[in-house]
């Protein structure tokens, strides 16, 4: 008799766990409701440490979380680097000052309404985070990337995330090519036009090179020295690793930048030389962003070559024709027209309807969702 008292008891307790349990769902389900309205979870950003190297897609990222920030949202960019240097010896202290988290710390713990916003370069944290309870959001700025660092026979599906955050509507086709289940939503870089601006005194003859590989600079260089000795008097300048404010003053002061960047997914530094009056010649990149065409073509806004042997003799017609103040007022129109997209109004407009109007908006109503459903089946599911 005593070992058939013992099993009821043992049977009665999971329908006391079951019913205490449920309760506890709701209650918490009920907390992070009240966070999504309060604007009390967390948004985290993985972010890469570049050692101190500048990073446009970098910044494009803190750019991201400092705008939620001043939206009333908390925020916070996670790394894994105990000697992180971050991005306070090129960017601005706005930017540098957002809060940090080390990973490895293992003081930070995610919620239902958090927000994990995750690179496309770290596919093993899309892996190690499947099973947390939060929303995950794919970072996505450079599809090659993706595509060299997932292993082979991997699948991006198994990482279970499906919302991805673009930044041009062509990584926006190559989504929907290659990974049609995945819902992708643009966000526009912005530059400031603060830094990034004309200055009201005449610009020298300088040419800036703003190239990914500095050999290109001097295969640039050398052969045109070769070739017009009478122009050494035009000063070259390298513009590699400097901080943010050094380089837009760079840009303002030179007649002409030379941008080279086959494998760029965006081309900020042509955009950012247009935006300061400077004249851009590009060598034509891999993939050509949305912004660098108009149209069907590729915009009028730029100087373009297809490889360097060009160079040379664009430098040397532009250098005459910048002498004899006879440089076409087409190019500048063209180039001030180019000027005006990508501004941090912009991008601060995509932000809040991607955000706030529609990923923040769908997990709250996701977890209402849910509390409906254990409150509706509650009863049933005590019984079960």
């Amino acid at each position: 008799m005593a070992k058939k008292k013992k099993v009821e008891k043992a049977q009665e307790m999971p329908q006391e766990i079951t019913k205490k349990n449920v309760e506890d769902i709701i209650e918490r389900i009920e907390k992070e409701i009240k966070k999504c309205e309060d604007k009390a979870f967390n948004i985290y950003f993985y972010v890469i440490d570049t050692k101190g190297v500048p990073s446009g897609s970098l910044l494009y990222i803190y750019k991201m979380a400092y705008e939620l920030q001043g939206m009333g949202y908390k925020v916070t960019m996670l790394h894994n680097e105990k000697e992180f240097v971050g991005i306070d010896q090129w960017a601005e202290e706005k930017y540098a000052s957002l809060p940090h988290a080390l990973i490895s710390d293992r003081k930070t713990t995610v919620s239902p309404s958090d927000f994990l916003i995750i690179p496309e370069i770290y596919t093993d944290i899309m892996s190690q985070t499947r099973d947390l309870n939060c929303k995950r959001v794919v970072l996505l700025q450079n599809f090659d990337y993706m595509t060299r660092i997932i292993p082979p026979g991997v699948h991006p599906y198994e990482y279970g995330v499906v919302d991805v955050i673009t930044n041009t509507e062509y990584n926006e086709k190559l989504i929907k090519n290659n990974l049609p289940k995945m819902r992708t939503h643009i966000v526009r870089p912005g530059i400031s036009s603060a830094m990034f601006r004309e200055n009201e005194e005449p610009k020298k003859m300088i040419v800036n090179f703003a190239v990914k590989d500095a050999n290109d600079a001097s295969r640039i260089v050398k052969p045109f020295f070769w070739k017009y000795p009478q122009l050494k008097w035009i000063t070259f300048a390298q513009l590699q690793n400097l901080p943010q404010e050094t380089f837009a003053n760079a840009l303002r002061d030179a007649a002409i930048t030379i941008v080279v960047d086959d494998t760029t997914s965006f081309g900020y530094a042509a955009l950012e030389a247009l935006k300061t009056g400077s004249i851009v010649i590009c060598k034509i990149p891999q993939n050509v962003p949305d912004w660098m065409y108009d149209g069907e073509e590729l915009t009028n806004s730029i100087v373009w070559v297809d490889n360097l042997d060009e160079v040379a003799d664009v430098i040397a017609n532009l250098a005459a024709m910048w002498v004899r103040d006879d440089v076409p007022e087409e190019l500048y129109e063209e180039m001030k027209k180019t000027a005006s997209l990508h501004t941090m109004d912009d991008m601060r407009e995509d932000i809040k309807k991607v955000f706030v109007d529609t990923l923040f908006v769908e997990r709250k109503a996701e977890l209402e969702k849910a509390l409906n459903s254990f409150v509706e089946n509650k009863e049933k599911t005590v019984e079960e």
